[in-house]
C-alpha cells in the first residue's frame, strides 16, 4: 500500500497509538489521502503532518468534539472540486476554520442580541462565522446569568455604557471590551442587581483600564 508509513501515523493517532493490523484498516485513510495527494502540490509526509496538526487543533476549539485524522482528511478530500494539482494550503485553513465555526455554533445562544453587539463593534458588519461571535456569547452569558436584567435590555445597556466611556474618555471602547470589564467584576453566584458593577466597569473603561 502506498504511503503506508504516513497512513499508519494517521491511524495510530485515531486509535490511541495502536498500529493497524491489516491493510483493510488503512483502506479508508488511503482513499482520501490519495485523492488529496493527486489534487494538491504537497508531499505525503507534509500532508500527514498537516492532517495531524489540523485534527488536533480543531479538536481543541471551544465546543468541539474530538476530530479524527480520518475525519480531517475526509473533510479536505470532499472540498476538492478540481482535477489539476495546485497549492492547497489556503483550502486546508478554510476546512479547519469551517470545523471550528461548526463547533462554535453549538455554544452560541441569544444570537440576535449578540449580533447587535458585534455589529456595534464592527460598523454594522455581520461575523464571518461563529468563531468571531463566540467571545461575545461567552461574556454575554456570564453577565446575563449573574445580573437581574432582561435578555433584550442587556445589549442596549452594554452599548450605552460603551458609548459613554468612549465619549467621556476620548477613546474607542467596544461592546466586547465593556462586557469583559463587567464580567471581571462578577464574583458571586446567582443573579443580583448589577447597576453598581455596570457603573464601576464604565468608569474604569472611561479611564482606559480594564
Amino acid at each position: 500500500m502506498p504511503h503506508r508509513e504516513q497512513l499508519s501515523a494517521l491511524y495510530a493517532a485515531d486509535h490511541h497509538g495502536t498500529r493497524p493490523k491489516a491493510d483493510s484498516d488503512l483502506a479508508p485513510y488511503s482513499a482520501q489521502f490519495q485523492r488529496v495527494l493527486s489534487s494538491c502540490t504537497i508531499n505525503s509526509s507534509d500532508l500527514a503532518n498537516a492532517t495531524l496538526y489540523m485534527a488536533g487543533h480543531a479538536s481543541k476549539q471551544p465546543g468541539a468534539s474530538p476530530v479524527t485524522s480520518l475525519a480531517m482528511i475526509t473533510a479536505i478530500s470532499h472540498t476538492i472540486t478540481w482535477t489539476t494539482p495546485k497549492d492547497c494550503w489556503d483550502m486546508f485553513n478554510k476546512v479547519e476554520t469551517k470545523l471550528a465555526a461548526r463547533a462554535a455554533s453549538r455554544l452560541i445562544v441569544n444570537r440576535h442580541q449578540l449580533g447587535s453587539l458585534y455589529g456595534f463593534d464592527h460598523m454594522g458588519k455581520v461575523p464571518a462565522n461563529d468563531t468571531e461571535l463566540l467571545p461575545y456569547s461567552n461574556a454575554f452569558q456570564q453577565i446575563f446569568s449573574s445580573c437581574l436584567i432582561s435578555i433584550d435590555d442587556l445589549p442596549t445597556q452594554v452599548i450605552s455604557l460603551s458609548e459613554m466611556a468612549a465619549e467621556l474618555g476620548g477613546r474607542n471602547v467596544t461592546a466586547l471590551a465593556m462586557m469583559k470589564a463587567i464580567e471581571r467584576r462578577i464574583v458571586w453566584k446567582g443573579r443580583q442587581d448589577c447597576a453598581g458593577v455596570f457603573e464601576n466597569a464604565e468608569a474604569h473603561m472611561e479611564s482606559g483600564g480594564p
